[in-house]
């Protein structure tokens, strides 16, 4: 992006894209590498390959050195260490026996009770089917339980570890579960999840078939696992105490709960806390992340959330959603292509802060509305500091509502477009309406349409060491192309910034008021105009507030190459945009 008062350019938003991730076409951060559809059977997604990867290796050595108890369906006699079934060795087995299984398909619930561990050949060729009037695959009560190369299929709740109980469970396929995929609860109850699948949830008992549960004070470690095609939530965090970390993993393809609602990628509420690392949350509806009620928090980093789609209900989705007093920390990741806004902040207490990311390609929604690249209201705080905001629809950062705020530090706006609504005149960089403030600190606003930053209602704006630039004209009838547009008992503070090249006028005051200080407006085609009970004046010193509907523009502010250097007359300005339901 331009800096103000440096000839080269400032690289802003994800730059160094890590292993598993690509740079996006654009040249705007980065993509995943992944297999463009669901992966079936006993394979996965691992960020880095187009194809999917097998869970574990089916003709290693079989069974492993220090196997104790062996379990085989074809086995026609059975002793002390020799079983048929899974569930007679587990009733047989000591702590720390380690059971091997080979291959064959076992209609069981396994119970474990003692510290074990449980190594199937590999997860595509043993199978732990639910029984008639079966109940959940793995119930785990006890510490230090091990388990993998399995796939447990069509059980009611795949796999369920509470009570203070730990499990680590790798390579292993979790799918067709009825209610709950994969679910650890109360405190001190620990799972760690790597290199599995847990797959297509169904709703049975609620109308949700949520891939993996964690609550109640319990804790979630996944890395390398793939939580695809469930319904309601992939991944459902929820309650104080409880935490998850989740790394190098894939979410995917959420689809909405029984009622229409929801489909959330990850959704974490009631005070939980995620950290969430070099992943990829793809194809969720509503939220990709879902963020709710004050104490709850996120840390986020190295992650694209892409495609997010609208529920049953709403007609748009969010990337990542931050309400009810939630915290979110985000840096180095992509939010793109969802039907909606990137990212939206809303009520008071909700504060957002992203550090080099990026807002590219957000779409409108099924209704053409939205397609904002930020979004906060009522009250939140949202703040982008060395981020990119590109080619989104409807504005690239919006704020509504009196006490909301949204700061821009060292940031770009780019390119912003129009949405297809009948009469429709959007592609802001920047919008703020309500009350709401914008505040840009050394940051560029470039080649959008409308308005640079447009305030209506009462919005607000503060500008420092920023370029607003190449505004241009919008719709067949080339309306506006404005730098800064005031209206309705809006105001806006400018402080060493650039308003140059706009098609239309540099600032516009209606009903409203502007404090220009230091400032340049150059080669627009009127520097400035007033009307509708605005008046201007040119002041040695512009104080730190100005009276309601007064422009006030210091004597060192330059004018240069404006065509008209201050307008006359009365404008027949458009009515405001349609911004649909915010």
């Amino acid at each position: 992006m331009p800096l103000l008062g440096d000839s080269r350019c400032l690289e802003v938003g994800w730059l160094a894209c890590p292993p598993g991730f690509s740079r996006e076409q654009s040249g705007w951060g980065c993509q995943e590498q992944l297999p463009t559809a669901t992966c079936a059977s006993a394979t996965r997604e691992e960020l880095g390959s187009a194809s999917c990867v097998p869970l574990g290796d089916c003709s290693a050595p079989f069974p492993p050195a220090g196997a104790t108890h062996l379990v085989d369906d074809s086995y026609t006699q059975e002793d002390a260490t020799h079983f048929r079934t899974v569930g007679a060795a587990l009733r047989a087995a000591p702590a720390g026996a380690l059971i091997a299984i080979e291959q064959g398909t076992y209609p069981e619930d396994l119970v474990v009770s003692r510290t074990v561990k449980l190594v199937g050949r590999c997860a595509a060729k043993v199978r732990v089917v639910a029984p008639p009037n079966g109940y959940t695959g793995l119930t785990v009560n006890a510490q230090g339980v091990e388990a993998q190369g399995l796939t447990l299929a069509n059980h009611w709740w795949g796999v369920d570890v509470r009570g203070g109980a730990s499990l680590t469970l790798s390579q292993t396929v979790v799918e067709g579960s009825l209610d709950n995929g994969v679910m650890v609860g109360d405190p001190g109850s620990r799972l760690r999840l790597t290199g599995s699948v847990v797959r297509g949830t169904k709703p049975y008992q609620s109308p949700s078939g949520f891939g993996v549960l964690v609550v109640k004070g319990a804790s979630l470690e996944m890395d390398t696992t793939s939580v695809a095609a469930n319904r309601g939530a992939g991944l459902y965090v929820s309650e104080p105490g409880t935490t998850a970390s989740v790394s190098r993993s894939v979410v995917r393809d959420t689809q909405v709960d029984l009622d229409g609602l929801f489909g959330y990628g990850i959704t974490v509420t009631r005070g939980a806390k995620l950290s969430l690392a070099s992943s990829a949350v793809l194809t969720s509806h509503r939220a990709g992340l879902n963020l709710q009620h004050a104490g709850t928090s996120a840390v986020v980093s190295e992650t694209v959330v892409r495609g997010t789609l609208p529920d049953n209900r709403r007609a748009y989705g969010v990337g990542i959603s931050v309400v009810g007093g939630a915290k979110l920390e985000l840096s180095r990741s992509q939010l793109t292509e969802t039907a909606g806004p990137g990212i939206v902040t809303v009520d008071l207490g909700t504060d957002a802060k992203l550090r080099d990311s990026v807002m590219l390609d957000n779409l409108v929604d099924r209704e053409g509305f939205f397609g904002d690249g930020a979004y906060a209201f009522g009250g939140s705080k949202l703040s982008l500091d060395r981020c990119a905001l590109v080619r989104n629809h409807s504005a690239g950062v919006f704020a509504g509502d009196a006490n909301t705020v949204l700061t821009l530090t060292r940031s770009l706006i780019r390119d912003s477009r129009n949405t297809p609504q009948p009469e429709a005149t959007m592609g802001m960089g920047a919008a703020a309406l309500g009350g709401a403030t914008v505040r840009l600190f050394e940051s560029a606003v470039v080649d959008n349409l409308h308005s640079a930053v447009f305030l209506l209602y009462g919005g607000k704006a503060e500008a420092t060491g920023s370029l607003l630039l190449d505004t241009r004209p919008v719709g067949a009838e080339k309306l506006l192309g404005h730098g800064v547009f005031l209206q309705e008992g809006s105001s806006a503070d400018l402080t060493s910034t650039v308003v140059q090249g706009s098609e239309g006028i540099g600032l516009v005051a209606s009903d409203s008021a502007a404090a220009l200080r230091a400032c340049y407006l150059g080669f627009n085609e009127v520097g400035v105009h007033v009307q509708d009970g605005s008046t201007l004046s040119e002041l040695d010193v512009v104080p730190a507030s100005v009276a309601p509907r007064e422009v006030a523009v210091s004597s060192d502010t330059v004018f240069a190459g404006n065509r008209v250097r201050v307008g006359s007359g009365t404008l027949a300005l458009p009515p405001p945009p349609n911004f649909g339901n915010r």
